[in-house]
């Protein structure tokens, strides 16, 4: 440039734009198998346990298998995530570990380590807070959600989901009991603005399985 010496030459770059985050996205992990699934089930378990909860989540939905207790116990809530992501109870399909709503097979298969090598370089649009609340009952499990948009929204349809999961059930882990309110979740209303805080509705669930130990829940919220 005019700045340069002259007869001078020196090479470089430039860059036009860059951007410069905080890494704040926590990954969801969902795993669709059932009892039966023990080599699945174990990669899952040995994947989970790499990383913290503060970078990634774990849900484990038992589906398709009458012999098994846990999807016996609730299969409504699963089977409308199956459809959410069109899986069905074939070999080819189940068992399918899903990364932020990503797939490339089960957890046995290596991509699940590259894919959240990259995921977890995105930012997140949204920040989440759980909050718990006093039970209204024995065995009722009470909370609340607030979420904070980190950019504005205009275009979509974002929905809030809260899971149950239950932390072990024999060699399982984080098990989903229970999708709240719904397996549909909340409506977030649009648009939405950028640092807009929004409370979502409290959500209650009287655990009526004795299978469950209440003891050993714990609240998944995803966008």
């Amino acid at each position: 440039n005019g700045e340069n010496p002259t007869g001078e030459n020196f090479e470089g770059f430039a860059m036009d734009y860059f951007r410069l985050d905080s890494r704040n996205r926590v990954i969801l992990a969902e795993n669709f198998t059932n009892s039966s699934e023990t080599p699945n089930n174990i990669a899952f378990n040995n994947f989970i346990n790499d990383y913290p909860p503060t970078e990634l989540v774990a849900l484990q939905y038992h589906i398709s298998d009458d012999e098994d207790a846990i999807y016996e116990s609730n299969k409504v809530d699963p089977n409308a995530r199956v459809a959410f992501y069109g899986i069905t109870n074939s070999p080819q399909l189940i068992p399918s570990g899903f990364l932020d709503g990503f797939s490339n097979g089960s957890f046995i298969g290596g991509w699940k380590n590259v894919y959240v090598s990259v995921r977890s370089l995105q930012v997140s649009p949204f920040e989440i807070a759980i909050n718990s609340l006093p039970s209204q009952s024995t065995g009722t499990l009470s909370g609340s959600v607030i979420i904070k948009a980190l950019e504005d929204f205009t275009i979509g349809k974002p929905a809030l989901h809260v899971a149950v999961t239950e932390k072990v059930v024999g060699s399982n882990n984080f098990v989903v009991r229970k999708l709240l309110p719904s397996p549909a979740g909340i409506q977030i209303p649009m648009p939405i603005a950028k640092d807009q805080v929004i409370t979502l509705p409290d959500f209650n669930w009287l655990v009526s399985n004795t299978d469950i130990d209440v003891q050993n829940l714990s609240i998944v919220a995803f966008i």
